[in-house]
């Protein structure tokens, strides 16, 4: 078997970095959860909003009932957006590695994992993605070291106002990610596939990449390697042709899309470099055709690199552990062979999504296997349902209908308990909301029984009691040696800048906001 058994118990916490494959990544534990192998919540804030606490809360009920006994559950941690202060690592991350302590020492897996980027590869993606026509690639200037930011719960939009990351912010970073499981890089992806198969449990490790490039055995892929691995000083120094065919491809495509929509340019979001200068105070800056196509590849390549100092430090240094990690894993021989097995595995995947009868979008999709999935443009609303409706999943596995049900809306929606979605003190007053999730075979494989995760409990404590008993948690830990004091000596830094107390006052006016 490629994958490894199915655990008793195993939950795992993934840190979605954007465009580091986190979507195809996602699709993988999607599949386990179709499958009914694992419960996934996805898209959970990973700042301390609410979704994360109904989580933690859950898992923290389960420890004291003692029903631990067949929980799998995967959790994809992604969102956030503050120009300096790092809420992942100052807020988020201490509740992971208590959790993560509390259930190992119960007998349960919990892991912490992550993928990184090659950060010239990240920033044109995420240009692709979010930018675009708004700022094209001859004018833009990215908001410096955007993946770190990202990791650390930072925005990577607003760039005229985004400050270079701090020392602190770097040594926070590299000492995070120290505390993880594994953090894989997307260059070696399948790699990092088969050591999150073995170390969660996953029994089916097949894939179909989703909204990356997809890293495969080719050629060029194998020469992408290489260079992805180099310091930018050497990249401009002496520029691989294919990098400089790759930023040119993705330069004409961005000029294309400006010359044929000429919208306004919205500099004072994304900013703009205009005539030697960036330009950040109107988001209705007239296009420059001409300007635009005397612009090349090679002066894109320079600027990106410019902005990736700190960025560049982080992912070396994650790169070269997850290789070590990689061969203290698995031998060359191994590890050729089940690279091979996973590859036949995602051709296979890929011809059955082939032959699958139709193809289901959108909606269509929850008609197949999701009782309540809506497909809500807000991801954090989407957590009626199983997972989240994403165009490009498939094929969907339809061998069991999965449903949830929740004691109480958990975004807090339903006027009421929240009238005219406004009024945050009631949130406050209700108790915690959980859930359950049921698969309901459809008969389309012989042998295939219902079954549920375990049922809530008949009560649920108010958010703030509930907080108080776990900071105190909290607080015990990090005075004892181990990963929780370590991760409060990164945090240090930014204590004298956190709003409110260590968590008390800060979940009172933020957790329960409404997104």
């Amino acid at each position: 078997m490629l994958g490894a058994p199915l655990p008793n118990c195993s939950v795992v916490f993934f840190h979605h970095v954007e465009k580091t494959a986190g979507t195809t990544l996602r699709a993988l534990f999607q599949r386990h959860a179709q499958l009914g192998l694992f419960d996934l919540i996805s898209f959970v804030g990973r700042q301390n909003r609410l979704q994360l606490q109904l989580v933690l809360q859950r898992l923290h009920s389960l420890l004291r009932s003692g029903t631990l006994q067949g929980l799998r559950l995967a959790v994809e941690l992604h969102v956030a957006g503050d120009l300096t202060f790092p809420y992942t690592l100052y807020y988020t991350m201490p509740d992971l590695v208590l959790i993560r302590e509390q259930l190992r020492a119960a007998g349960c897996r919990c892991n912490l994992v992550s993928l990184l980027r090659m950060p010239l590869l990240q920033s044109l993606s995420w240009h692709s993605h979010f930018v675009t026509t708004k700022s094209p690639l001859c004018v833009w200037p990215p908001a410096p070291d955007c993946g770190t930011r990202m990791a650390l719960g930072l925005t990577c939009h607003d760039a005229p106002r985004v400050p270079p990351l701090s020392e602190e912010h770097a040594a926070g970073a590299e000492g995070m990610w120290r505390l993880f499981d594994i953090v894989g890089v997307t260059e070696m992806f399948d790699e990092f596939v088969l050591l999150l198969g073995d170390l969660v449990g996953l029994p089916h490790l097949a894939y179909r990449a989703q909204l990356v490039d997809r890293v495969t055995a080719t050629a060029t892929a194998q020469r992408r390697r290489r260079w992805s691995a180099q310091r930018c000083v050497k990249l401009v120094a002496r520029p691989p042709h294919d990098l400089l065919q790759l930023v040119g491809r993705k330069l004409n495509t961005s000029r294309e899309q400006a010359g044929r929509q000429r919208r306004r340019m919205e500099c004072s979001t994304y900013g703009c470099l205009l005539r030697g200068a960036v330009v950040s105070s109107s988001n209705s800056v007239p296009y420059d055709q001409a300007a635009c196509e005397a612009v090349s590849a090679m002066q894109v390549l320079e600027r990106l690199c410019g902005r990736v100092s700190v960025d560049e430090r982080v992912y070396l240094a994650v790169r070269a552990r997850f290789k070590q990690q990689l061969a203290a894993r698995l031998s060359t021989a191994q590890l050729g062979r089940r690279l091979k097995k996973l590859s036949a595995s995602n051709e296979a995947l890929s011809a059955r999504a082939a032959r699958q009868e139709r193809k289901l979008r959108g909606a269509r999709s929850a008609l197949a296997s999701c009782v309540g999935c809506s497909g809500d443009v807000v991801p954090e609303f989407d957590l009626g349902g199983c997972w989240p409706l994403w165009e490009q999943f498939a094929p969907d596995e339809r061998r069991f209908q999965c449903s949830r049900t929740w004691t109480t809306d958990p975004a807090y929606r339903d006027p009421a308990v929240r009238p005219g979605y406004r009024e945050k003190p009631s949130v406050l007053h209700t108790p915690m909301a959980c859930w359950r999730t049921c698969w309901t075979p459809t008969g389309l494989v012989a042998g295939d029984t219902a079954h549920c995760t375990a049922p809530c409990p008949a009560a649920a404590p108010l958010p703030l009691e509930w907080r108080a008993e776990w900071d105190r948690e909290l607080a015990a830990s990090a005075a004892r040696p181990g990963a929780s004091q370590d991760l409060a000596a990164l945090a240090a830094p930014f204590r004298a800048r956190a709003r409110g107390g260590w968590h008390s006052s800060y979940l009172t006016r933020q957790i329960f906001r409404v997104f």
